[in-house]
């Protein structure tokens, strides 16, 4: 069977409807992630005030804070740090 007639079978050349409904949602998830990420960077520069020794307890580095915070504006440091975190941990047992 050729691959044309697979997709035809399959229906995947068929156009498909966008309601207002899926539109409005995908923007307001969108617009929640966005705050979230923007809530997020806050708390994270928040660890900057913690000292070195601080930092160390939760498995951080002064360096560690640098690179997530110079991430672009949509990426939300704190999942960096977190990972960072969790491998440091890891490294302690």
């Amino acid at each position: 069977m050729r691959t044309a007639e697979r997709k035809m079978e399959l229906g995947l050349n068929a156009p498909q409807t966008v309601t207002f409904e899926q539109v409005a949602t995908g923007v307001s998830k969108g617009f929640v992630t966005f705050l979230r990420r923007i809530s997020n960077r806050l708390s994270a520069n928040r660890l900057m005030e913690m000292d070195d020794h601080q930092l160390a307890d939760i498995g951080l580095t002064r360096r560690d804070l640098n690179v997530a915070l110079n991430t672009g504006i949509m990426e939300d440091p704190t999942t960096r740090l977190q990972r960072i975190a969790r491998m440091a941990a890891a490294r302690a047992l």
